[in-house]
């Protein structure tokens, strides 16, 4: 790296704080690992990686990248600040084109209920919304990856509960799958890339003292990182992260696709060696944090049964909207669908825990008028399951009240 100039470490530095611990996010869910952990590792890298995008791009601007000439443009620190605020700024907006263009499709699917006889257009519009959204946020040289991400987030929330079954489960599928392809297509390049390396004539070139500074650095940035925000975290949180799954997301801190697919887009004559101790990084966290994962997991006891965790899950299920209780209730899921909320008898975990009035958790919406009736029906039976007893409860209301569920 050029040592006279910060814009190559600043855009070193962004590549390789991608995470990517898909083995480790693999190996929880095989082991039934705690929910918690599970959800704050997957969060971490999703959210990573479209903040690592985004903010690469960002630097790009500053880089003569249309030129042959290997010389930096004067980077200060009045170009650092207009960096940030230009970051912030494509970040603001992408997260709003995303949440917009996911509302829409939203809406869309709820309003048109006539629409799940027909699976091909409920993919077909999904794919569609998506695909544009992420143009859009590119014709506007924002963040189309960013506006991408928040526009999943919507989906899943709202408009995911408003497929017909069959839709839903070939929307997911196809997902996975086109996301395995690309993610093996990126593996294969640096298969490719770490033999060609070698080569005499390669543009490419090796510095071990690099690796080396590079593979301590971010794990020394990890274990900071991770210890100095959980312990920010426990403050707010009443479900505490503790020092065992502190050590796990430390050993999740794999570098993986995106920091590479990025390092192979800086030019060779600015810097020859970003890609190969990218891809020696990657290699290196990859087979030993990797390999390790599940072992530690299991010596450390955070695996929990299918039971345990299904009732973990659905107590979480209570704060599960993306505003406030009020308005997820009176106006987006009546405007935009999403899971509805069914009653869950007083004396059980969900229920206890806030009191003694019964709690809700999502269930499948369905998309007709009359089924707002259905809803209010609910409610009423939930705010009378109140005021008695629940095996008394149960009696009464019979088949239209969830059972309670069990510790």
């Amino acid at each position: 790296l050029d040592s006279s100039n910060a814009l190559e470490s600043l855009m070193f530095g962004t590549l390789i704080s991608s995470t990517d611990p898909v083995s480790t996010v693999s190996i929880m869910a095989s082991l039934n690992a705690n929910p918690m952990l599970h959800a704050i590792i997957f969060g971490e890298s999703v959210l990573n990686d479209a903040v690592c995008i985004t903010l690469y791009k960002t630097l790009e601007g500053f880089h003569p990248f249309l030129t042959d000439s290997a010389d930096l443009v004067n980077f200060s620190m009045h170009d650092l600040g207009k960096c940030m605020v230009i970051f912030l700024g494509i970040t603001v907006v992408s997260i709003m084109l995303g949440v917009a263009f996911g509302l829409l499709c939203s809406m869309i699917s709820k309003k048109t209920p006539l629409i799940k006889n027909h699976p091909e257009i409920e993919m077909g519009m999904t794919f569609f919304v998506a695909y544009m959204c992420y143009l859009v946020g590119e014709i506007l040289e924002m963040s189309g990856i960013m506006a991408l991400f928040f526009c999943a987030i919507v989906l899943a929330h709202y408009h995911s509960h408003n497929l017909s079954e069959s839709s839903r489960i070939a929307v997911e599928s196809s997902v996975q799958a086109f996301g395995f392809v690309a993610e093996t297509a990126v593996f294969i390049v640096l298969g490719i890339t770490a033999i060609t390396s070698f080569i005499p004539q390669s543009q490419y070139a090796w510095s071990p003292a690099f690796v080396a500074v590079g593979t301590s650095l971010c794990l020394i940035s990890r274990v900071v990182q991770v210890c100095l925000l959980s312990s920010i975290l426990n403050l707010a949180l009443k479900d505490r992260i503790t020092g065992r799954m502190q050590l796990v997301m430390i050993m999740a801190g794999l570098r993986g696709a995106v920091s590479f697919a990025l390092a192979v887009q800086v030019p060779a004559s600015s810097s020859k060696f970003m890609a190969t101790t990218t891809l020696a990084i990657v290699v290196i966290t990859t087979i030993f944090l990797g390999g390790y994962s599940g072992s530690l997991i299991k010596k450390l006891g955070l695996s929990v049964s299918k039971d345990e965790k299904e009732g973990l899950v659905q107590a979480n299920h209570r704060n599960n909207s993306l505003f406030c209780g009020a308005c997820e209730d009176d106006f987006m899921s009546k405007v935009f669908g999403g899971a509805e909320k069914s009653p869950v008898l007083p004396g059980s975990p969900i229920a206890d825990e806030g009191g003694s009035n019964a709690r809700f958790f999502p269930k499948n919406l369905a998309d007709d008028d009359e089924d707002e009736e259905e809803v209010e029906r609910q409610h009423l039976i939930a705010a009378r399951a109140s005021l008695i007893s629940a095996e008394d409860a149960k009696d009464e209301l019979g088949s239209y009240v969830v059972p309670a569920v069990q510790a």
